[in-house]
């Protein structure tokens, strides 16, 4: 799996015990892939109301095919392994993937109100 990589995944719910097949775009860059870790962000066909959403079309994308119009859940990042990863669908424009990274990179910023 490299940085830029849609995957589907097998996300747990609460309960740990239950699993559902979902998407997500692998943030981390390569050097910490390598590791066997991966950090992952949610997909969604559904807008989230909680954060700022970036949508995903085709045209966001350098190889793979999108089924509907998605959106990047940034209140969803979260790290797995390899293990956990079915399968690569499809892979972002490099802009697009900046474009992500960026946002991502705003919300880690030390707030001045701490």
């Amino acid at each position: 799996m490299k940085q830029g990589d849609i995957v589907l995944i097998n996300f747990p719910f609460n309960d740990f015990k239950n699993f559902k097949i979902r998407p997500a775009l692998v943030i981390s860059n390569n050097k910490l892939n390598k590791s066997g870790n991966l950090w992952l962000i949610a997909i969604s066909t559904q807008k989230s109301g909680q954060l700022k959403n970036i949508v995903l079309s085709q045209n966001s994308l350098q190889e793979g095919i999108l089924y509907k119009s998605s959106y990047i859940r940034f209140a969803n990042i979260f790290s797995t392994d390899k293990v956990s990863i079915l399968k690569c669908v499809a892979k972002l424009t490099k802009s697009e993937l900046l474009k992500i990274i960026q946002h991502v990179n705003g919300y880690l910023t030390i707030n001045n109100d701490r």
